[in-house]
């Protein structure tokens, strides 16, 4: 079994893998990239309830510093809290499986 800091450090590169391939989209495909911006919604209904935090940091942000700073501070903190919420399934479902083995 999977310790929990390995599903966490898993649930963190999930977001920011992704945040690094719709990056580089911009550079290669603009049909590639409008599919990703679309699809990242996921991630943050994925990561609920942090994602409404993250959003508010990242408007607080983008009010003092720039585009390039806000942005990977906003998907490091959705890969924060998706990362937690797969622990936290995982814990769950674990302490599930274990009271029905009984």
């Amino acid at each position: 079994m999977m310790n929990k800091k390995r599903i966490f450090c898993i649930g963190l590169l999930i977001p920011l893998v992704y945040g690094m391939i719709w990056f580089l989209s911009l550079f290669i495909s603009a049909e590639l990239n409008h599919f990703l911006y679309e699809n990242h919604v996921i991630f943050l209904w994925l990561a609920l309830p942090w994602s409404f935090f993250t959003i508010e940091v990242g408007a607080i942000c983008s009010s003092y510093a720039s585009v390039y700073v806000c942005n990977p501070l906003t998907i490091l903190l959705v890969g924060i809290g998706f990362a937690l919420n797969m622990v936290v399934l995982i814990i769950t479902l674990r302490g599930v499986f274990r009271w029905f083995k009984r």
